[in-house]
């Protein structure tokens, strides 16, 4: 048998002291491999070769044809392509550490607190009951004149019988037996004893709310009308199918009889609820057997018609939200004392134990990614400031034959641009797709997941980047040009 309810989100989460000496000793070794490459190449160049470096190969250096004389972002674009192996790595750099940074945020966004909440946790009080029918009722009108509570709902329930070669039950037993002789086996099983609650093919069957089918159809694909299903003519069957599986149960007949008085009941089944749409259901923790759905949902109505003698799992209680406080008072110190309560799940309580394990994902994976975008700005500087140092012959006798500094500067806020540009065209073709593939790995995941797009951080990341790559190669040609044209070619010579 397997038991229904809902997942649970761990409150704690801990780290081994090995997961941060093991970070420590990879970035140390990362930086070792990175600095001693480029310092033994560095170390084969003369240091008059290296004395005449201008950052390009004269023997692939061509003449452009113009006829209205040389546009600067013309100018520009070449210079960024002129090392196409350095441009490369700039934006591969830049484009994975925002990549790293929108990811994380994506995943976070998709798995944020909010939505386990809205998943899971969507009444405000649920009050475990011990079973028994008349106290259970009184206690639940005694908590709906508690002053602020807005709504109070029973969720009576019954055990069934089924009958497991309907044909709605198959997606139910492929599931659980997936090979058809498992199949087989198993329903000669039950068949032995079809009517014998502790060996035959049972459900529970709870009468839900109004409400809760409210709520079911706001998240749910295939909606469930209301009206036939308060007269009692349809039911929903709760269970962690998925899209395809579910289409083959909605629309059918299913037969069920009360275990104590043998009663039938044949109801057509309106809606079967998807894996994605688990959780709206508040009903409590049922056993059935495996192979079976979950739970079967109707109404009071067909309730009355089905089973005469019902017991309760739980009481649903919602709030208005300016009175929780108060609520949660009266509910801790007048609802718990009651024989008839087992335990009291308030809402506000349950989220208070999550805070602590979501702000520490928030934070390794927030941190973790914001030094990945750091490193990547730290290499584009890195690399315009050697583009503007090893040119800084060539842009001083560009100013010698009469090209002025603003326009030096604009030449060089155009390469920095094409960088951001290009980065951005990636983030926004590239880097999109990356995300809808991240928040539908989320999804699968953890079933409370929702699609987020980091459209904010997106666009604040956007404008940091296009202010980095245009301020820092002007305030880079400003450090090298504060001395005269001649004496900056003297040196260079």
């Amino acid at each position: 048998a397997s038991s229904g309810g809902t997942s649970v989100m761990p409150t704690e989460i801990s780290f081994h002291p090995l997961i941060y000496a093991g970070t420590i000793l990879f970035a140390m070794l990362t930086v070792a491999v990175s600095c001693r490459k480029p310092a033994k190449l560095a170390g084969k160049v003369s240091p008059a070769e290296a004395l005449r470096y201008n950052g390009q190969d004269s023997a692939k250096v061509r003449a452009k044809k113009s006829t209205d004389g040389g546009k600067l972002y013309k100018m520009a674009f070449r210079n960024v392509f002129r090392e196409k192996k350095r441009a490369f790595l700039v934006l591969a750099s830049l484009f994975m550490g925002t990549m790293s940074f929108l990811a994380v945020d994506a995943f976070l966004g998709s798995i944020r607190l909010e939505n386990f909440v809205d998943f899971y946790l969507p009444n405000d009080y649920t009050v475990f009951t011990t079973g028994e029918t008349k106290g259970i009722e009184a206690l639940a009108e005694e908590i709906s004149h508690i002053q602020g509570v807005s709504s109070v709902d029973i969720n009576y329930a019954a055990n069934a019988v089924l009958n497991p070669e309907e044909e709605v039950l198959q997606p139910f037993l492929e599931k659980a037996f997936p090979e058809k002789k498992e199949r087989q086996e198993a329903i000669a099983n039950y068949k032995k004893a079809p009517n014998q609650e502790e060996n035959g093919f049972t459900a529970p069957v709870v009468a839900v709310s109004k409400r809760m089918i409210e709520k079911y159809n706001e998240r749910a694909e295939k909606k469930v009308d209301i009206a036939r299903f308060e007269e009692g003519e349809v039911c929903v069957l709760d269970s962690l199918l998925e899209k395809g599986e579910v289409q083959k149960a909605a629309g059918k007949m299913i037969t069920m009889t009360d275990v104590s008085s043998k009663k039938e009941l044949t109801i057509e089944v309106a809606a079967c609820a998807a894996l994605e749409e688990n959780g709206v259901f508040n009903i409590g923790y049922y056993w059935n057997t495996e192979g079976a759905p979950e739970c079967i949902l109707i109404s009071k109505k067909a309730m009355d018609r089905f089973c005469k003698e019902t017991h309760i799992n739980n009481v649903i209680v919602d709030c208005e939200p300016e009175s929780e406080g108060y609520v949660t008072k009266k509910m801790k110190e007048d609802v718990m004392v009651n024989p008839c309560v087992r335990t009291l799940e308030v809402k506000s309580e349950t989220i208070e134990g999550f805070y602590s394990s979501m702000k520490a994902m928030n934070i390794v994976g927030g941190g973790i990614s914001f030094v990945l975008i750091l490193i990547g700005m730290a290499n584009f500087v890195n690399v315009m400031l050697t583009g503007v140092y090893i040119r800084r012959n060539e842009l001083a006798v560009m100013e010698s034959v009469g090209m002025t500094k603003k326009q030096v500067k604009k030449m060089l806020v155009f390469e920095g641009s094409y960088y951001g540009i290009l980065t951005l065209a990636l983030i926004l073709t590239v880097g999109n797709v990356m995300i809808k593939l991240i928040t539908d790995m989320s999804r699968q995941i953890a079933d409370y997941a929702v699609a987020y797009y980091p459209a904010a951080l997106l666009a604040v990341t956007a404008v940091v980047i296009m202010a980095a790559c245009i301020i820092v190669p002007v305030i880079l040609y400003h450090m090298i040009s504060k001395e005269s044209i001649t004496e900056r070619i003297r040196q260079a010579n």
